[in-house]
C-alpha cells in the first residue's frame, strides 16, 4: 500500500504530545517492510520544511483547516482529488480530524476528547471538525482504553469494532543517568547547586494538569514537614501559566519553587534522573507520556487515580485523588521519607516503562492499516 501519514505537527522543534506521537510513529513505520510511507503536511499555513528525515514531505495547504467547515470542505475536496490521482491507498490522520472526501481511505487517531468533555476546553470549531469525519473513516485508533470509552460515549453511533486501541511508545533517548558525578554537574549547571534536592512536575501549564494542587500540596509539606526539597515545574507555558506564577507568589514560595518552562531534550534524562519524585496528578489524560519518561529514568511517580493514568500506571505509581491536596502531599511525603519505598516504585516504574515502545506502536498501527 501507498500510505500518507500526517506529520503536520512533527516538524515543530519543541515536540510534546501529538508532535512526539507523529514523529516517533512515522520514524518507526519506515523501519517496517511491505508498504510505502509518505510524510504529509496538512495545515492552514505554508510549510517551509521540505523534508522529514530523508523523506520529502507531501505538502498540502488548507487555509481553512481550522476555520469555517464549508470552506475547509472546498479545499479538502481539491486535496482529496490530488491524493486519489497520486494513487494513495490510505491516509493516517494522526490528530483528531481528516481530509474531507478521503474518509473511506482514512485511519484516524484520536488522542483524547478534552475539547468535548471539559467546559473549560470546549472548542466548537474543533468539535465540529471531529464530528464531521469521525463516523465516516474506516478505522479509529484510540491511544488508550479510556479514550476509546470516551469516543463511544460521545459518538454512540460508532461500532465498537471500528475502534482499535494502540498505546503510544516510550522514547529511547530518555534513560536513567546513573553517573552521580554527571548528575551533580547537571544540578550545578541547571540549578546552581550540585546538591540541589527536588520534586519534579514536567508537562504543560494547563488547568487540567492540576499544577495548582501540586503547588498547594507542596506548600502543605513545607508548612508541616519543613522539607528541604524544592519543587521544580518544567514544561511548555500555556493558558494557566500566569495563574501558576501568581499562586506561587501568593503562597510566598518564590524561593522554594523553580519554574523552568520548556526544557531542552538534551537535559530531560538528567532532569528526571536527578529528581527524588515525579508528581503528575492530572485531571484528564489521553495517555500520559511524561509518566513513562519519568519511569524510564528511575524516578518514582505520584499520579492521579483517574482517566488513562489509572488504566496505565496503577500498581507502578502511588495513586492519588487529584482533588485532594492532602492525598497528593501524603504520597510525596511517603516517597521522600522512605528510601525503600522509593526503590520499590523505581523498580516498578522500570518494569512498567518496558511495556511501551514506538516499535510496538508502529507494528500495532500497521496491523490496523492492513485490517482496513
Amino acid at each position: 500500500m501507498k500510505i500518507a501519514v500526517d506529520i503536520t505537527r512533527a516538524i515543530e522543534l519543541q515536540k510534546t504530545g501529538i508532535p512526539m506521537y507523529q514523529a516517533k510513529l512515522f520514524e518507526q513505520l519506515l523501519a517496517l517492510p511491505g508498504h510505502t510511507y509518505v510524510p504529509m503536511y496538512y495545515g492552514a499555513t505554508a510549510n517551509h520544511v521540505k523534508k522529514f528525515g530523508e523523506k520529502k514531505i507531501l505538502s498540502f495547504r488548507n487555509p481553512y483547516a481550522h476555520g469555517k467547515l464549508f470552506l475547509k470542505d472546498f479545499f479538502d475536496r481539491l486535496i482529496s482529488g490530488s491524493m486519489k490521482n497520486a494513487k494513495f491507498d490510505l491516509m493516517h490522520s494522526t490528530a483528531h480530524f481528516t481530509v474531507k472526501g478521503f474518509e473511506d481511505r482514512t485511519v484516524l487517531t484520536i488522542h483524547d476528547l478534552i475539547f468535548m468533555r471539559d467546559p473549560d476546553y470546549y472548542n466548537k470549531k474543533f468539535v465540529d471538525l471531529v464530528r464531521s469525519c469521525v463516523g465516516k473513516v474506516r478505522k479509529i485508533i484510540a491511544v488508550s482504553h479510556t479514550t476509546k470509552l470516551d469516543i463511544l460515549e460521545q459518538f454512540p453511533f460508532i461500532p465498537e469494532d471500528r475502534i482499535d486501541v494502540v498505546y503510544a511508545g516510550a522514547r529511547k533517548d530518555c534513560v536513567q543517568v546513573k553517573n552521580l558525578l554527571a548528575l551533580k554537574d547537571f544540578k550545578r549547571n541547571f540549578f546552581g547547586d550540585e546538591n540541589f534536592k527536588y520534586i519534579l512536575y514536567f508537562g504543560s501549564f494547563t488547568k487540567r494538569k492540576n499544577i495548582s494542587n501540586v503547588i498547594k500540596a507542596y506548600a502543605l509539606l513545607v508548612k508541616k514537614n519543613r522539607i528541604e526539597h524544592k519543587l521544580v515545574l518544567g514544561g511548555k507555558p500555556a493558558e494557566n501559566y500566569d495563574q501558576t506564577i501568581a499562586l506561587i507568589a501568593s503562597l510566598g514560595l518564590q524561593d522554594s519553587i523553580v519554574v523552568k518552562n520548556y526544557v531542552d531534550d538534551s537535559v530531560v534524562s538528567e532532569l528526571y534522573s536527578a529528581a527524588d519524585a515525579f508528581v503528575f496528578p492530572s485531571y484528564y489524560e489521553g495517555f500520559g507520556l511524561p509518566v513513562i519518561e519519568a519511569m524510564q529514568c528511575g524516578c518514582p511517580c505520584v499520579v492521579s487515580n483517574v482517566s488513562s493514568l489509572k488504566e496505565l500506571f496503577s500498581g507502578a505509581a502511588l495513586m492519588v485523588d487529584p482533588d485532594s491536596i492532602e492525598s497528593i502531599a501524603g504520597a510525596i511525603d511517603k516517597l521522600l521519607s522512605d528510601p525503600l519505598l522509593r526503590e520499590k516504585y523505581r523498580e516498578l516504574g522500570f518494569a512498567k516503562a518496558k511495556e511501551f515502545s514506538w516499535e510496538k506502536t508502529a507494528k500495532d498501527t500497521l496491523r490496523v492499516y492492513e485490517s482496513v
